[in-house]
């Protein structure tokens, strides 16, 4: 099954219960269904496990780039305090 059948179907169930069922609930469900098919867009897979297998590898790169990110300002803000305890005690001796 390729993206587009996919998506394709996706948005068929969602028109379907928009259609059928004025509910709020069904809109409530259309409108998820909605956000799958712009992840399957935006993920470009073919089938269930590929569209799995992609988010999770984007969840992971997030997670890892945060890590990073923390990692890299509080290594920053680590200098920044040692260099302000050196250069506050600069001169003095015990």
């Amino acid at each position: 099954m390729n993206t587009s059948i996919l998506k394709a179907y996706v948005d068929l169930m969602a028109s379907r219960l928009r259609a059928d069922e004025g509910t709020e609930e069904a809109h409530f469900v259309a409108d998820q269904l909605e956000r799958v098919s712009q992840l399957l867009a935006f993920t470009g897979a073919r089938d269930a496990a590929e569209f799995h297998a992609r988010v999770e590898a984007n969840e992971m790169w997030v997670k890892e780039e945060e890590y990073r990110r923390g990692f890299h300002e509080g290594r920053i803000r680590g200098i920044e305090e040692c260099q302000s305890v050196i250069r506050g005690s600069y001169g003095h001796h015990n």
